[in-house]
């Protein structure tokens, strides 16, 4: 895995969709070097979405394994031909793969645990919310649909706060603060979009 570098602000995401058009063009450095400029703001995703929606894988993995182990995804999918253009599709396709992996995790964890299998003193369960907020790898054909029929199913509202969430890894309460709105709706706009997502895709595992 490539040496991460702390990234910048406003000339990160410059340098950012430089390094993204020469990876699209298949170049392999400048993928690693996307990964090692964006390190700091992808662990921060991977801490808020394990914290919020996957507190009980937290005893058993940590920040830094689960950033080594997207890495090796995210190389496996720019082989496969996924080249996010923006950085904004870059963190939107980081998020959408540590969900997915996360999601494994869990699933992993929760066979273990039926098995009888020891878990270090910790037990870890698959909370039906964690479930519920994620998206199953054989629900999605690819990123692109997979982003296409979010915006298809959701209202600009829906998806604003869909957005922050998934992608973003903020939880309601900081949604709502940016927003400048109270906690209650923007629950209820989350809600509606996993509503949406049951009744037009595959039923989300309960």
């Amino acid at each position: 895995m490539p040496k991460p570098a702390p990234p910048t602000s406003i000339s990160q995401n410059f340098e950012l969709t430089a390094l993204l058009a020469k990876a699209r063009q298949g170049d392999r450095e400048a993928w690693d070097q996307v990964f090692a400029l964006a390190y700091d703001a992808i662990r921060d995703r991977i801490s808020k979405i394990l914290g919020y929606d996957f507190p009980s894988l937290k005893n058993r993995h940590g920040v830094t394994s689960i950033a080594n182990r997207l890495y090796e995804k995210l190389l496996v999918a720019w082989n496969s031909g996924v080249r996010p253009t923006t950085p904004k599709d870059f963190f939107g396709f980081v998020a959408f793969k540590t969900r997915m992996m996360l999601r494994d995790l869990a699933g992993r964890a929760r066979r273990d645990k039926l098995r009888g299998v020891e878990d270090n003193g910790d037990s870890v369960i698959l909370e039906e919310l964690a479930v519920a907020r994620t998206m199953s790898p054989a629900q999605l054909l690819s990123w692109t649909e997979f982003h296409e029929k979010v915006e298809q199913l959701l209202t600009p509202e829906e998806y604003q706060v869909f957005e922050l969430r998934f992608y973003g890894g903020h939880t309601n309460a900081e949604i709502a603060e940016m927003l400048g709105k109270e906690p209650k709706p923007i629950s209820r706009l989350w809600n509606s979009a996993l509503e949406k997502f049951n009744d037009t895709i595959e039923p989300l595992e309960k």
